[in-house]
């Protein structure tokens, strides 16, 4: 099957047209043009990794709307909590996670070799995922007096939209601390390897290691676009018109 086989109802739009738009959009929205940056960036990087739950595709349920909600702030203030020598605890109150990680991450090199500073992860099927779902849940709402599990989500008891009080846990790690970053390198890789080469299960070709979808992804994507189906395009051509932006997409044509 080919690549774009699954992309049947979508047209392909070239990135830096969508990274403009949703910064325009972002900054439309109250959201200051250095942040507007940091977000636009972080969505089309998903984009072009073929992670399209977490590109443009969010750009209105996760963060226009919660901003027109009064649930997420524009302008995101952070707070330290607690600076110490390894760690360090932020509070974004409320606003743009992106930009609450970019400052996460630049205290982390400035600390030790192993640095917990507070992030978020992704559930995954069956037993092992649950395990690892339970593991962000600990680091990412005990470890930090976030709010968990059905907790999260943006309507109080009273059928009232409220900020979800999400955690993050971000972690950085110096790998020269530990061993030979050309070590490191080959041990990791053939570690992929190997996992790659063990017996399939019947009927399948191929089994996939962490990061290796994402990079056949951007093989195709680099070439074409990036896929936005009908529904996004109508969500597209409403915040162009809302807010007077001058953009005309090849998708109208």
């Amino acid at each position: 099957m080919a690549y774009d086989d699954a992309y049947t109802d979508c047209k392909w739009v070239e990135f830096d047209v969508l990274e403009r738009f949703m910064k325009d959009v972002l900054m439309a929205s109250g959201i200051p043009q250095e942040d507007a940056g940091i977000i636009s960036d972080v969505l089309i990087t998903s984009d072009k990794r073929g992670i399209d739950s977490h590109g443009i595709g969010r750009l209105k349920s996760i963060y226009i709307d919660r901003i027109d909600a009064g649930i997420l702030n524009p302008i995101t203030k952070i707070t330290i909590v607690k600076d110490k020598k390894t760690t360090a605890v932020l509070d974004g109150n409320n606003g743009m996670g992106h930009v609450i990680a970019k400052k996460a991450m630049q205290m982390a090199k400035g600390k030790a070799a192993l640095t917990p500073l507070g992030g978020i992860g992704e559930d995954t099927g069956g037993y092992k995922g649950y395990g690892y779902a339970t593991i962000v849940e600990v680091l990412c709402a005990a470890l930090q007096g976030n709010n968990f599990l059905k907790q999260v989500n943006e309507i109080d008891a009273a059928g009232k939209k409220v900020p979800i009080q999400l955690g993050h846990f971000f972690i950085a790690i110096d790998i020269e601390e530990f061993t030979e970053l050309a070590r490191f390198k080959k041990d990791a890789g053939d570690i992929m390897r190997e996992l790659r080469s063990s017996k399939k299960a019947p009927g399948q070709n191929h089994i996939y290691t962490a990061g290796e979808k994402e990079w056949i992804a951007w093989q195709y994507r680099k070439l074409h676009g990036c896929p936005v189906p009908k529904t996004l395009q109508s969500q597209m051509k409403g915040f162009r018109d809302r807010f007077k932006l001058n953009y005309c997409f090849d998708f109208e044509k």
